[in-house]
């Protein structure tokens, strides 16, 4: 019987959704739900992002525009975030306001190995004041800086190529880890082949 030896190369793509941090006396977790680039700036604590919508900032409130602090504020947010891309974790709970808002805590690139959170930084600067509302987040824990991992996932145990009988139903299953977390894999042939979020491979 014939046989055909294909070698698949496989690409892991790591989304930073999961990042737990560990201080002495309590565990917080940030995710990242979604991201994009920021195309415009309401006021200090609400912009829209490319193919995301319009995003208010978790428990925090900006002075309203007119009121005293509020270019101020619109302005700090612009340099911050505006014509950049952004990592948006959404809340879990109810995801969007009463306004049609997603509710959020937002992370730009700091550095090669920190976000910034700008719900943080805003209050940092004294252009915000916490707003503790109704949603997963707790602003009293948040820090400035987080790390984030940009190593490259490590396969456990490395694939090896296959070999099968033509015709006949195929299946392998790959694991990889990472600090992080593995939120997806993806496969370069997707015309023969599929795999699942859990890392199996099989012949369509």
């Amino acid at each position: 019987m014939e046989q055909k030896k294909i070698k698949l190369s496989i690409v892991i793509l790591t989304i930073f959704l999961i990042n737990l941090l560990i201080p002495t006396t309590y565990v917080k977790a940030w995710e990242i739900d979604d991201d994009g680039y920021v195309n415009y700036i309401v006021d200090g604590d609400t912009f829209d992002v490319t193919s995301v919508g319009r995003i208010r900032l978790a428990d925090i409130n900006c002075p309203e525009l007119g009121d005293p602090g509020a270019d101020e504020a619109t302005q700090f947010l612009t340099s911050l975030i505006y014509n950049k891309d952004v990592f948006i974790d959404i809340d879990d709970i109810y995801g969007t306001g009463p306004y049609g808002r997603i509710i959020a805590v937002v992370y730009v690139y700091y550095d090669d190995n920190y976000f910034q959170n700008i719900n943080q930084a805003l209050l940092d600067a004294g252009h915000a004041v916490i707003t503790d509302y109704d949603n997963e987040f707790n602003p009293y824990t948040w820090d400035i800086l987080v790390e984030y991992d940009s190593g490259a996932p490590m396969w456990d145990p490395v694939p090896n190529d296959q070999n099968w009988e033509l015709s006949t139903s195929y299946s392998y299953d790959v694991d990889a880890t990472d600090p992080s977390g593995i939120s997806e894999y993806w496969i370069n042939d997707t015309e023969n082949f599929q795999i699942n979020n859990n890392g199996l491979i099989s012949n369509k």
